[in-house]
């Protein structure tokens, strides 16, 4: 747990891969929209699903949440 899986369609990748992503963060701490930066495509979509899966604690201005944007670096490793 934690550490994204290779994709399945994946069998001649070198051992580790790495996916940067740009994800949205809403006020309730769930991801929104990503969107690729870096990396492979063929890990994209692994990427997102696992970032998708996380929880933030959402950033606050005058005492509300706010949306935010953060950067994610994920390493793929056989």
């Amino acid at each position: 747990k934690g550490v994204p899986r290779f994709p399945r369609c994946i069998t001649a990748a070198p051992g580790t891969q790495t996916v940067v992503l740009r994800a949205r963060v809403l006020t309730d701490g769930y991801v929104g929209e990503m969107q690729g930066v870096q990396g492979r495509p063929e890990f994209g979509e692994s990427a997102k699903t696992a970032v998708k899966q996380w929880r933030y604690k959402p950033a606050h201005l005058d005492g509300k949440a706010v949306e935010t944007s953060v950067t994610v670096t994920l390493n793929f490793r056989r």
